[in-house]
Parts: structure tokens; C-alpha cells; sequence
């Protein structure tokens, strides 16, 4: 079984991915996200939930897909949660400190953590972590798929994102 990153809740995910979607990533998950022994990403399809940031409490079903879509490698790491005052501004986080906050999300840390360190490391070591609480989830989805671009320019698949608290 691989380990699953769970995001709190309350965080502003639900929010943060179906702007992300309305932006054109592609719906894979906005609480678990199942990573195998080779630190990719998997899809966990489930409708959103809608948050206190969508006071119309909307819920935006996944786009129907044939079958399931495949794994990803992970990119781009984001752990932020909405504050309405916030203008997202996010820190680049690094080694250890990247783990680490992957790590509070990883639901097997306790019970396996020599596992969930190495799933932690595998994933940081190819990935981007950006740190910071963030306003509004359409700007901020601008800006996170738009520091994907200049990760990976030319063709990507647009859901190789896993936020974290």
C-alpha cells in the first residue's frame, strides 16, 4: 500500500483545487493523495468539498475521465492554508525543512516512519516546496501553475501538484 498525504482540514484545499481546476490543472485529489514506493503521485478522485471561502458552498464534481489517469511525479509541493488577509507570497523551502512539512501530512509517520521518511525524501529530493498562507485561491492559482510552467515548460500534465497544509 503506498503512503497517503492527508491535508487538515479547514485549510482552504478544497478551495485552492477547484481553483486550480477552473484554471485548467487536472482534478486529482484535494485530501489524499496516495504516493508509491517511487515517491509518485496517484489519483484519489472524489468530489470537492465546498469550504468557507465559497460562501455559494458549490460543489464542483471532477470532470468525468475514462478510466483512471496515471500517476504523476511531483513537481511542485505547496503547503499554504487561506487567510483572507493574505497576499500569497510563498517561501521556498529546502531539504529538511521541505520534508518536514510533507512529513505532517503523511498519515503513516507514526506508525511507519522510517517509511514515511523515505517516501518524504524521495518526493522533496525532485520537487519544489512552496511555504506560505495565501488570500484568494484563483490568484493563487494563477501563480502556482504559473511557477509550474517555469518548472517544466513545454508540455506537463497540469495536476502534478500536491498540496500540503
Amino acid at each position: 500500500m503506498p503512503d497517503m498525504s492527508r491535508d487538515r482540514s479547514g485549510t482552504g484545499k478544497s478551495s485552492l483545487v477547484r481553483a486550480l481546476v477552473r484554471a485548467g490543472a487536472v482534478y486529482y485529489s484535494d485530501d489524499l493523495a496516495p504516493i508509491d514506493p517511487d515517491g509518485l503521485v496517484h489519483a484519489y478522485a472524489r468530489v470537492p468539498s465546498p469550504g468557507p471561502e465559497d460562501p455559494a458552498r458549490r460543489l464542483i464534481a471532477p470532470p468525468a475521465r475514462p478510466g483512471k489517469p496515471p500517476p504523476l511525479a511531483t513537481l511542485l509541493i505547496i503547503s499554504t492554508s487561506f487567510d483572507p488577509e493574505a497576499t500569497w507570497e510563498p517561501r521556498v523551502e529546502r531539504g529538511a525543512r521541505a520534508a518536514l512539512l510533507l512529513l505532517e501530512s503523511i498519515i503513516t509517520a507514526r506508525d511507519q516512519p522510517a517509511r514515511a521518511l523515505e517516501t518524504a525524501r524521495i518526493v522533496t529530493a525532485t520537487s519544489v516546496t512552496l511555504s506560505g498562507r495565501r488570500g484568494d485561491a484563483d490568484v493563487a492559482a494563477e501563480q502556482i501553475l504559473a511557477r509550474l510552467d517555469e518548472l517544466a515548460p513545454g508540455p506537463l500534465h497540469p495536476g502534478a501538484l500536491l498540496p500540503v497544509p
